[in-house]
C-alpha cells in the first residue's frame, strides 16, 4: 500500500505494528462512497501470503462508530470490539478517503501447538543464528502451516488490520490490505521470550463494490 497516502489522509488508526505491518489489530478500510454501510465485508482468497496456510477468509465489519470485528479462516478465527473512524485528504491532487476499523483484545483462540513451533523453528534455523530473535521468527513462520492445532484454545493478543483505498475519482480501483497479529502470552522458550505469528491475507476484496 502506498505510505504517501496515509500520510495525506491521515495515519491509520491503532497500534501500530512493528516492521511493515501497520498495527494489529487495526483494520482500516478506505472507501470512494461519502457513506459507509453498517455491515463491511472483505472476502481474501488466501488466507495467509507469508505462511501459505489456510484458504479463503472472511473480515467483518458490524456496527456503526463501534462495532464487531471478526475475522475467519480454517486456522484464523477472531472476534474483537472495533472502532471506526473515517477521513478524506489529497493525494497526487485528487481526492481519497480513508475510514479506519480498529481493533485488538487479549482472547482465547485457535492456534498452532507453541511446543510444535518452537520445536520446528529451532530445527531449521541455522546454528549461528539460534539467538537471533528475528531469524528465528522467520524460521516459526515457514513452520505455521506444518504444525499441528493446540489441543484447546490460546491466550493470545490480538490485533487486526486491514486497509482498503479507493480514490473518490469514478473507476478507480480498490487498494485491499489485511494483516494479522497473534503474540501467544505464555512465555515461550525463544530468542525474546515471545512468539507472535503475522499473517498477510491476498486477493482481497470488498464485497459488493
Amino acid at each position: 500500500m502506498n505510505q504517501r497516502l496515509f500520510n495525506r489522509c491521515g495515519a491509520p488508526i491503532g497500534h501500530p505494528l512493528p516492521g511493515i505491518a501497520t498495527a494489529i489489530a487495526a483494520v482500516v478500510i478506505a472507501l470512494a462512497q461519502p457513506a459507509i454501510a453498517d455491515t463491511v465485508k472483505i472476502t481474501c482468497a488466501k488466507a495467509d501470503t507469508m505462511a501459505g496456510a489456510g484458504g479463503p477468509l472472511t473480515v467483518t465489519y458490524e456496527g456503526d462508530v463501534s462495532g464487531t470485528l471478526t475475522v475467519a479462516s480454517e486456522r484464523i478465527n477472531l472476534a474483537l470490539p472495533a472502532k471506526k473512524e473515517r477521513r478524506t485528504g489529497q493525494f497526487e491532487g485528487k481526492p481519497h478517503s480513508v475510514t479506519g476499523i480498529t481493533a485488538f483484545a487479549e482472547v482465547e483462540t485457535t492456534m498452532p501447538d507453541r511446543a510444535a513451533l518452537e520445536a520446528c523453528a529451532a530445527k531449521n534455523v541455522a546454528p549461528e543464528f539460534k539467538d537471533d530473535a528475528d531469524m528465528f521468527a522467520v524460521s516459526i513462520l515457514s513452520c505455521v502451516k506444518s504444525a499441528p492445532s493446540a489441543a484447546a484454545p490460546v491466550k493470545v493478543a490480538a490485533q487486526l488490520s486491514v486497509a482498503l483505498v479507493a480514490s473518490d475519482v469514478a473507476g478507480a480501483a480498490d487498494d485491499v490490505v489485511v494483516e494479522i497479529k497473534r503474540t501467544y502470552l505464555e512465555k515461550a522458550n525463544a530468542p525474546g521470550g515471545s512468539i507472535s505469528l503475522d499473517a498477510f491475507p491476498g486477493q482481497c476484496v470488498l464485497e459488493g463494490k
